[in-house]
């Protein structure tokens, strides 16, 4: 029976510090960064972004373009979709930010965890809703001769899917089709406002806050 289910937790930080300055996309955090590098803490293989942790902008986040990043600047693109704001505000500066990884497929839900097998029809899935098809994209285990994978099911070459990332608001749905399985999730808990933009029409919307929570509590309203 599929289960609902979410990540009210995050990775840890990368950086935390203040904005020193602001031009276009890029925050430049010279003053906080001290000796280290930022570029060089960014992974190969991983997708970042910034989240704001207090002041005006509270809880807004921005996808990070990884590759244009120096050692004391983080270039930003509000234009993504899991970007919060369509621009970056110059008032960030002097906003407290940290920057995280996100949370990737199979980084966030152990593969141990779940039952492969050869057949799509069998094997253990998540069910991911994408508003802009009005349907759930689906991901399944292939046991891939012993070193099993998340994939993308409908894709015939198999390919490795398990860096799909799960956005810090999204919910989804965890599908084990012949044992219950326990899954065991861990990471830190956010302590700020978390935006949470919805589209027009249906939206699977998860907890981001380890906590329980009535639509009243996120201050959702009818509209």
């Amino acid at each position: 029976v599929p289960c609902t289910l979410s990540l009210p937790i995050t990775t840890a930080d990368v950086f935390s510090g203040t904005v020193t300055s602001v031009a276009g996309n890029t925050l430049d955090i010279s003053g906080s960064i001290g000796s280290g590098s930022l570029s060089a803490a960014l992974e190969a293989g991983y997708e970042y972004y910034v989240e704001i942790t207090d002041g005006t902008h509270e809880g807004q986040r921005f996808e990070v373009t990884e590759a244009p990043c120096t050692a004391t600047t983080i270039e930003l693109d509000p234009a993504h979709s899991r970007s919060t704001s369509p621009s970056v505000p110059p008032t960030l500066v002097g906003a407290p930010v940290v920057l995280r990884k996100h949370w990737r497929a199979k980084d966030a839900l152990p593969i141990a965890a779940f039952r492969a097998t050869s057949n799509s029809a069998t094997a253990d899935r998540l069910m991911f809703y994408d508003p802009a098809i009005s349907a759930y994209r689906t991901l399944w285990l292939f046991s891939n001769s012993g070193n099993p994978k998340w994939v993308l099911l409908g894709d015939s070459n198999l390919a490795d899917s398990g860096t799909r990332v799960i956005n810090a608001v999204e919910g989804f749905y965890v599908y084990p089709r012949t044992f219950v399985t326990t899954v065991p999730l861990y990471g830190v808990v956010r302590r700020n406002d978390c935006a949470c933009p919805l589209n027009a029409g249906a939206n699977f919307v998860g907890a981001f806050w380890a906590l329980n929570q009535s639509p009243a509590n996120r201050a959702m309203t009818v509209a």
